[in-house]
């Protein structure tokens, strides 16, 4: 009772590990909750999407007590610098245990900066489950190249999470997948950016697959900005079917009012 955290996120409709905004919600104020049915009741609607059709998610953190068996939650990171502040590497260890079993993970993380504009980093993590004589394991993995100056950010990335691995901490989107792909911004002019994303996202269990492209160019003033490009998709589904689809995006926003207006068109 009253350890609950709840919070409205939303996640890039296309790239699922992208967390575009999180709100942390106010009990009392944002919702009431029921302990004895295990209800939440918000005072305003919560959308299934945003005005650009990207996912809203309702995530609850929370804590119960159990007294039937004692346990230990522990963990912690260690980590040295070295290089001259150039190379970080560390190491994580975290267990938790529960009536019936435990689990553990082992992490290695390490990042590098090759000049004052370009990093590499790279993470591995394990973890060992066992409960009530079910064991199950996994491994995930990231790799990065980030760019990062004046007129242009880019990152090229590597991602991938084996089925068996967390503990239960993971998004259901993002659980046994492995993704691969870049993308940039570059500032041609104070107020003229061009960006672009290229990417694939493989399901490991069902072998579905997503490939996706776009490339925009936005122009920004003040009290206006205006955008357009093109965007390019297709998807290969766990039953052999496919699907592509190719859309021109465009699109602008207007301020008014000293700022407390704001219309946009896409």
């Amino acid at each position: 009772i009253n350890s609950e955290s709840v919070e409205i996120e939303v996640r890039d409709r296309f790239r699922s590990e992208v967390i575009l905004s999180s709100r942390k919600l106010s009990r009392h104020v944002d919702y009431s909750i029921d302990y004895d049915e295990g209800a939440i009741f918000f005072r305003e609607a919560v959308f299934s999407t945003d005005g650009n059709f990207n996912p809203v998610y309702i995530v609850v953190d929370y804590e119960t007590n159990n007294s039937s068996e004692s346990s230990f939650n522990y963990g912690g990171r260690g980590a040295v610098k070295l290089l001259n502040g150039a190379l970080t590497t560390g190491l994580s260890h975290v267990h938790e245990g529960a009536p019936g079993g435990e689990s553990d993970l082992y992490g290695l993380d390490l990042e590098a900066e090759l000049t004052k504009s370009l990093s590499v980093k790279g993470e591995v993590a394990s973890t060992d489950s066992e409960y009530y004589s079910l064991s199950r394991d996994g491994r995930a993995y990231l790799a990065e190249i980030s760019q990062v100056s004046d007129k242009l950010q880019g990152k090229v990335y590597y991602r991938k999470m084996e089925e068996g691995f967390g503990l239960g901490q993971q998004r259901g989107s993002e659980y046994a997948m492995r993704k691969t792909g870049l993308e940039g911004n570059y500032l041609i002019t104070k107020n003229t950016t061009l960006s672009g994303d290229l990417f694939r996202q493989t399901n490991l269990l069902t072998d579905a697959e997503r490939n996706h492209g776009e490339i925009k160019a936005t122009y920004s003033r003040k009290k206006y900005s205006l955008f357009g490009g093109y965007r390019q998709a297709s998807d290969k589904f766990a039953d052999g079917a496919s699907d592509e689809s190719s859309h021109a995006v465009m699109g602008g926003n207007r301020i008014f009012f000293a700022d407390r207006l704001n219309i946009r068109l896409s």
